[in-house]
């Protein structure tokens, strides 16, 4: 018997989403915990029968090695994803810019991550950037629109939708908004 399971878009970016957020998880373990020197050196089998990968003075186990492979995969997958894809630590700094927030607002990820003030480099306007604000403490996993200033000034509007993860931090996913808005409202003024 096979099953077919229909899923509309949101449901599939929020599916990916909730992936990336356990392959960030493994991002943050690995950056924070695992960068080592090059020198890696294959150990005799340690306890048991799991065979223990040393690098310098830091032993990962077979299930250790393997979440840092499946971690290096979805940073792929989130670096060169067609969607735009960042998240927010627990001071609410953008830890994470992916490629396609690159080529849509066309900030470095050197100028955004880190930058306690990239928020109001995007939303200059404190209405806007206050209802910014609002949908990102909702964690609202809803698209909603708002009209963002990338560099050089040019105005950009992106929907977000805001995906709370475990560990206290905030993983937001965005797709760029195209003209299509100003086509339905000229349309609909000539009317």
């Amino acid at each position: 018997m096979i099953y077919i399971l229909v899923l509309t878009w949101v449901q599939c970016f929020l599916l990916v989403g909730a992936g990336i957020g356990i392959a960030l998880a493994g991002l943050f373990i690995y950056n924070n915990y695992c960068k080592m020197p090059k020198q890696i050196r294959i150990g005799p089998p340690g306890n048991g029968n799991l065979t223990r990968i040393r690098i310098l003075n830091t032993e990962l186990t077979n299930k250790e090695a393997a979440l840092l492979h499946i971690t290096s995969r979805f940073s792929a997958v989130i670096d060169y994803a067609p969607i735009l894809i960042g998240s927010f630590d627990k001071n609410g700094v953008i830890d994470l810019w992916n490629n396609e927030c690159v080529k849509v607002l066309k900030y470095e990820k050197d100028e955004i991550v880190g930058n306690p003030n990239a928020m109001h480099e995007f939303y200059p306007n404190k209405k806007v950037y206050n209802s910014v604000q609002k949908h990102i403490k909702n964690a609202s996993k809803k698209f909603k629109p708002f009209t963002a200033r990338a560099k050089g000034g040019k105005k950009v509007t992106c929907a977000w939708a805001i995906v709370n993860l475990p560990d206290a931090t905030t993983l937001f996913i965005g797709y760029r908004v195209q003209n299509n808005i100003k086509t339905t409202r000229k349309s609909t003024s000539k009317k």
